[in-house]
């Protein structure tokens, strides 16, 4: 099975369909000091339109749950812009978090 390894961690490509660890792995990106948000940005930009269209209807998904998180108060002064700005999202979508697969 093919491997993809960077630094200590390594994946296979069964792991990629893994919601849990590709989430956490995010995470681990974003929580190292100085990651490379543009490279990043950069990758999605240029990727296939259809995993574009993807990737957004799940940021919408993580966006609707932090809206859902402030409503509960399930957070506090660390991420407290991000739930109320998710809750203005919403609002402009009128929840509406599902996007065409074309």
């Amino acid at each position: 099975m093919e491997q993809v390894e960077k630094g200590k961690y390594e994946m296979t490509v069964k792991d990629y369909t893994n919601g849990e660890e590709v989430g956490k792995l995010i995470m681990r990106f974003v929580n190292a000091y100085g990651f490379d948000k543009a490279g990043f940005v950069e990758a999605v930009k240029y990727s296939h339109r259809t995993l574009q269209q993807s990737l957004f209807g799940l940021m919408l998904e993580v966006i609707k749950e932090w809206d859902k998180m402030g409503k509960e108060g399930n957070f506090d002064p660390r991420n407290e812009y991000t739930v109320h700005k998710s809750a203005e999202i919403v609002k402009v979508v009128d929840g509406f978090t599902t996007v065409p697969c074309i």
